[in-house]
């Protein structure tokens, strides 16, 4: 692969050789993961698991637990991204 094509990938997001489904950007990942901390933080901590605990089955209180996160943490995210313009940045370099 030549270093134009290389510069090419780096630019997209993409890492040379990589068969990880997650991108080259870590800031992208932590930002898009501490939306949804924030809200397993309000429905599992503050709610205390209100709009689930009412399950009595695991596995349906397993799966609707994990979109009652999942989904409202990528629309945050998105949300924020997007509408509000705040993009995450690089992580500093390392020393």
């Amino acid at each position: 692969m030549s270093g134009a094509a290389r510069r090419r990938e780096r630019a997209a997001g993409l890492v040379c050789g990589s068969t990880s489904p997650l991108p080259a950007r870590p800031s992208l990942t932590t930002s898009a993961l501490a939306a949804v901390g924030v809200w397993q933080g309000v429905f599992f901590i503050a709610l205390r698991g209100w709009p689930v605990n009412a399950l009595a089955r695991r596995a349906p209180r397993l799966l609707a637990g994990n979109v009652l996160v999942i989904v409202p943490g990528a629309v945050t995210y998105l949300v924020l991204r997007d509408l509000a313009g705040w993009r995450p940045s690089a992580p500093p370099a390392a020393a």
